[in-house]
């Protein structure tokens, strides 16, 4: 059975992109190259049946060129479009997926010029190597050249303050009149030099010199364009090495983007609808880290600006590249931050179910691909749509189905559609809001694409949707402490391995002020990570106050949310370590400093009972110790001295008390200016107050 929460995650973004403006970056995060692939497969399905959908809603010109190749290159000699706001406001669009796998160009010493050559070639190939050179040889792609401020879709050319159609007609008129005459009247008899062949010759000459030259200059051109074609002309001057040490290289390069730019725009007026490229960028992550930073630097000089109708869809895997931006001496220090500013939509496929997983054991098992193929299953039911519950062996996931009918189909569109305006409206006219949300426009626009894709999930899982307002909130949520919320679900996670699972209804905020003191000590190791959240104190009122979420709320939506980056919770759960330790091998081992901070006086007096002590010596001890009320952050903050001699210790069971309780104490720690343990309480009470930074 294939995987239909892919498809389903695949819906979800096809409909934002049909809404996204261009230009436009998406990062499709995942560590499974199959899942990649398959979701890109169903993208471009669903894209191509909604822009059907929309061009016979819309009645759109046909995108066949064979039928109207004759109207189009008439139409390319004679006019100029005028590319307006009304073409980029139309609502019917067409896409053309060109995709890229930048392991194939890794030998390459420019990737980014082979993105650059294969999105030439695969541009050449869909409207055709003759059409692409005829507009590069008649149309003028200077930028000055590309706005005009006329009315209507065409403008056409002049000459002599003429349209150059109306002197074409005239000229056509005039040879017709010319072969007339010479085929009524034949040839004027005589030698050459006599007046009146000498004048019919320099009619003839003046009549068709002109037009003979400029038939002849066209051709050249369009026979030049069509043996060095763009890819072509990127190739010879990437031969030159001097060529391609230059700044100059990169600025021929833009120029020949410019001219394809230039030349779809034409097109979008040709045809009444837009038009977008989707280039898919893949295996990225596999490639080395200089020519990764090259590829996506090209992307944000070349296939970014105004009126660049590109959507480039990064397929990867962002913890691969993260460290390649962090650890090969780059200026970025935090790899997340650099993929942060080049992204406009993070787009994070969810784990795979339960069932899902032992479905592609199977396929493994039996010797077939682990990829789900549905070619046939899709051309036999491209009018239908998936979706039925079909319960998988994991109780905490659902295996997704989906068989509706069109009807069926047309509700939960209205449905969805619903819940995305009013969780829209909930956010631009909440004043609840409005203090959480940065001035920063591209998180605006990153957080609406979310809250629009995560509907369409939700949309499609058939499941009872959630408020807006929990929407909207928890898509904030993850769009700016990303950190600290993937903290506390690790955290959350942690306790259920540990069979400790929190009570469903415990808030969020509960489980972070919990454990928000061991992250402090944490910060050394997760410090960039950490710096991509957003003000704390903001955090503390936001989760705290005014959207108190609850672990079972957090849970259920944690399905559909897609904003937020499952590899800082790899990244934290890396940095807490193993916990999975058997109780005879953990009294040989020291405890870790979050578990001590968190231990209470009654749980000390357990861990003495465990060590071993001769029993008498271990009810010495622990009377001393509930004497003293040495709870665990006594014991971390006073120094070895004071807590010994409170104990009364002799050597053996000092070296086994210091091995379990002390020996993870960091040696930078100050000793604080205090005169008995009760006294050290004061002094660490006073340093938990100065952790309101987490």
């Amino acid at each position: 059975m294939p995987h239909a929460d892919d498809d389903v995650y695949a819906y979800g973004l096809s409909m934002a992109l049909t809404k996204v403006v261009a230009p436009a970056t998406v990062g499709l995060y995942s560590s499974c190259r199959s899942r990649i692939a398959v979701i890109l497969k169903h993208l471009e399905s669903h894209m191509n049946k909604e822009s059907e959908r929309l061009k016979k809603k819309h009645g759109a010109r046909p995108a066949t060129l064979c039928s109207s190749l004759a109207v189009i290159v008439t139409t390319m000699l004679f006019c100029r479009p005028h590319y307006s706001e009304i073409h980029r406001k139309r609502k019917d669009v067409r896409f053309v997926f060109i995709r890229f796998n930048a392991w194939h160009f890794a030998g390459s010493d420019k990737l980014w010029a082979g993105l650059v050559m294969r999105l030439c070639e695969d541009l050449q190939d869909h409207f055709g190597s003759f059409l692409l050179s005829v507009f590069r040889a008649c149309q003028d792609t200077r930028p000055s050249a590309r706005w005009t401020k006329a009315t209507g879709d065409w403008t056409p050319k002049m000459f002599l303050c003429l349209p150059l159609w109306l002197v074409a007609i005239l000229l056509i008129l005039v040879i017709a009149g010319l072969l007339t005459l010479f085929f009524l009247a034949g040839m004027p008899s005589g030698k050459t030099g006599d007046q009146g062949v000498s004048t019919f010759e320099g009619l003839v000459i003046a009549t068709l010199g002109l037009p003979a030259i400029g038939v002849i200059r066209f051709t050249v051109m369009v026979g030049k364009n069509l043996m060095m074609s763009q890819d072509y002309t990127i190739r010879r001057k990437m031969d030159k090495s001097q060529m391609s040490e230059q700044l100059g290289f990169m600025s021929d390069v833009k120029k020949e983007i410019d001219t394809l730019v230039h030349f779809i725009h034409f097109m979008e007026v040709y045809e009444k609808r837009r038009i977008r490229v989707v280039l898919e960028i893949t295996d990225l992550d596999r490639c080395p880290p200089t020519k990764v930073t090259g590829v996506l630097d090209a992307i944000h000089i070349l296939l970014s600006g105004e009126h660049i109708p590109f959507i480039s869809i990064l397929a990867l895997d962002p913890r691969v590249i993260a460290h390649m931006v962090e650890g090969f001496g780059f200026q970025e220090d935090n790899g997340y931050e650099f993929l942060d500013r080049i992204v406009t939509l993070p787009f994070t496929v969810p784990k795979m179910p339960g069932g899902t997983k032992l479905q592609v054991l199977r396929n493994i098992l039996e010797g077939q691909s682990e990829l789900f193929d549905e070619d046939e299953e899709e051309e036999e039911e491209a009018s239908a749509s998936i979706v039925t519950d079909k319960i998988s062996t994991d109780s905490s996931y659902h295996l997704i189905n989906i068989q509706v009918g069109r009807g069926d189909d047309a509700a939960l569109r209205k449905r969805g559609k619903n819940l995305t305006a009013e969780a829209l409206r909930f956010l631009t006219g909440s004043g609840r809001l409005h203090r959480f949300v940065t001035d920063n426009t591209l998180h605006m626009r990153r957080i609406v694409n979310s809250i629009r894709v995560s509907v369409r999930i939700m949309e499609r899982r058939c499941q009872q949707l959630p408020s807006a307002e929990s929407l909207v909130s928890w898509v904030l949520l993850a769009n700016y402490w990303p950190c600290r919320l993937s903290w506390i679900l690790q955290r959350v996670e942690d306790a259920e391995q540990r069979a400790n699972t929190d009570n469903p209804e415990k808030k969020l905020w509960d489980v972070f002020q919990e454990s928000r003191l061991e992250l402090h000590m944490m910060k050394g190791r997760v410090g960039s990570l950490l710096a991509l959240d957003g003000d704390p104190e903001l955090f503390e009122q936001f989760l705290s106050r005014e959207f108190p979420f609850t672990i079972q709320q957090a849970k259920e939506l944690l399905r559909h949310t897609v904003n937020l980056n499952r590899a800082l919770k790899a990244e934290l759960a890396t940095s807490l370590g193993s916990r999975a330790l058997a109780d005879a091998t953990k009294m040989l081992v020291p405890l870790p400093c979050g578990m001590l901070l968190k231990m209470d006086v009654e749980e000390i007096c357990r861990q003495i009972d465990k060590l071993g002590f001769a029993e008498d010596n271990a009810d010495k001890y622990k009377e001393a110790i509930k004497q003293n009320q040495m709870d665990g952050q006594v014991l971390f903050y006073s120094s070895n001295e004071e807590i010994k001699s409170a104990l009364q210790m002799p050597m053996g069971d000092w070296t086994k008390f210091s091995i379990r309780f002390l020996r993870r104490k960091p040696m930078e720690m100050p000793t604080w200016p205090a005169t008995s343990v009760k006294d050290t309480r004061c002094a660490s009470a006073s340093s938990i107050g100065n952790l309101k930074d987490i």
